[in-house]
């Protein structure tokens, strides 16, 4: 009867493991999900910021181009001007010469000359200088007229350009804000799903203290003839999350189907999927040890099962969390995990 009931609680127990698991890594698919969702949303602000950039400082440049025309052309403008000025300060004082006393400018070119000949000559002459000084001056006029026509063109493009740049300099400060703000609830996701992970893949205190000591010895390899420890125990970076994620034991890489084998001999406590772990069995040999044998494609044994050391207990395989065949390892003693290393 005694017996009967420790079984039936034992399957419940392991029903609740299961489905609790189950339940859980749910949750944690579902916190992926989202957080793959956020991370691209991060890529796309992220290209969206650089390329608003990369516009800013298209504009800066074109902005820093035509402050230097404008300079440029400031600085003829003031030149053109003070000949402008110059050459009317000389047809004026030339024309305040020629016409000071009006007619009698004219009589003196009369009595000066000695025929008509001469007349007419030295009138064409008075008259060539005249239109050459108005000529200059028009052209000079023209001149500083459209320097100053490109400068207030220069000045009003240069205004557009730094409005434009004022509204590119917004957008991207938005565009920031918002990145920010996704890159802040991806990192807490991250660490909730490592979170969730380290919950639903420890296996810490669920094989029981056990009775009596282990005399058992060093530990047998627990996949014979493959030796390839693909990752240590230890922290390092997680291959399936990306970043530094502790690991609970060693990776052992090996084909599927190769055995998997019991380290020592003692107790299944369990058998069963176990969420990040896939199909797993943990086995107590009692004095506050056991092992944990997970990954694996199938199970050769049961919970309440006693196995000997180098007993065919699963087979290798790659469920739950998972990049390739191979067996995780893990070895916990007196409720804390321990290098398997050690053991082996």
């Amino acid at each position: 009867m005694k017996g009967r009931m420790r079984s039936v609680i034992a399957i419940a127990m392991t029903l609740v493991l299961i489905f609790g698991i189950t339940f859980s890594y749910g949750d944690i698919d579902d916190m992926k999900d989202k957080l793959a969702e956020g991370e691209q949303q991060e890529k796309e602000l992220a290209s969206q910021i650089n390329s608003l950039q990369d516009q800013v400082a298209n504009l800066e440049n074109r902005i820093s181009s035509t402050e230097k025309k404008i300079s440029k052309l400031s600085a003829q403008l003031e030149k053109e001007k003070a000949k402008l000025e110059e050459r009317e300060e000389e047809l004026g004082k030339r024309l305040r010469t020629m016409y000071k006393n009006g007619s009698v400018g004219f009589i003196d070119v009369l009595l000066s000359s000695e025929n008509v000949s001469e007349l007419l000559s030295n009138l064409q002459l008075i008259q060539y200088i005249y239109s050459n000084d108005e000529e200059a001056v028009a052209f000079l006029q023209d001149q500083y007229d459209s320097t100053k026509k490109k400068t207030e063109e220069l000045k009003t493009l240069k205004a557009d350009l730094d409005e434009e740049k004022g509204k590119l300099d917004h957008k991207e400060s938005q565009l920031a804000a918002k990145k920010s703000k996704v890159s802040a609830a991806n990192k807490a996701l991250e660490k909730k799903i490592d979170e969730e992970l380290a919950a639903s893949e420890s296996l810490i205190g669920y094989g029981g203290s056990g009775g009596g000591s282990y005399g058992g010895g060093q530990f047998a390899w627990p996949t014979p003839g493959y030796y390839n420890i693909t990752s240590q125990f230890g922290y390092r970076i997680h291959p399936i999350l990306g970043y530094k994620k502790f690991h609970a034991g060693i990776d052992i890489g090996a084909p599927s189907g190769v055995r998997v084998v019991a380290a020592a001999s003692g107790t299944v406590v369990l058998a069963s999927w176990y969420g990040g772990l896939g199909n797993c069995v943990m086995i107590n040999h009692g004095g506050g040890l056991s092992t944990v044998y997970g990954h694996n494609s199938s199970l050769t044994v049961s919970v309440g099962q006693s196995v000997r050391k180098g007993q065919t207990i699963a087979r290798v395989g790659s469920t739950g969390n998972s990049t390739g065949p191979h067996c995780h390892f893990e070895v916990h003693s007196g409720g804390a995990l321990v290098n398997p290393l050690n053991y082996l």
